[in-house]
């Protein structure tokens, strides 16, 4: 899944998108960390069948946010070919 995030991530921040390959994965190794902790927070706490429970609630949680980035478009670029046109000018 890294490599499609990643891909996203390029192609919605227009003629700059190089620069933005290193964030998605950090942030889906932020992401990653906190899951297995809270599952062992809620076995510890509670019993094994807790951790189904806090997987459900994560993807409860994240389902709509993933939901709502597929609406996010790429910037309208302009024409490269018009600011060489004018400065020739």
């Amino acid at each position: 899944m890294a490599p499609s995030t990643q891909h996203r991530v390029v192609s919605l921040a227009g003629p700059g998108g190089q620069p933005t390959s290193s964030p998605p994965v950090s942030a889906a190794n932020a992401g990653i960390a906190p899951d297995p902790y809270a599952g062992g927070v809620a076995i510890g706490a509670f019993a094994a069948s807790s951790a189904v429970i806090t997987g459900l609630i994560i993807a409860v949680i994240s389902i709509p946010v993933v939901w709502a980035a597929g609406f996010l478009k790429p910037p309208v670029v302009a024409d490269a070919a018009e600011p060489a046109a004018a400065a020739a000018v």
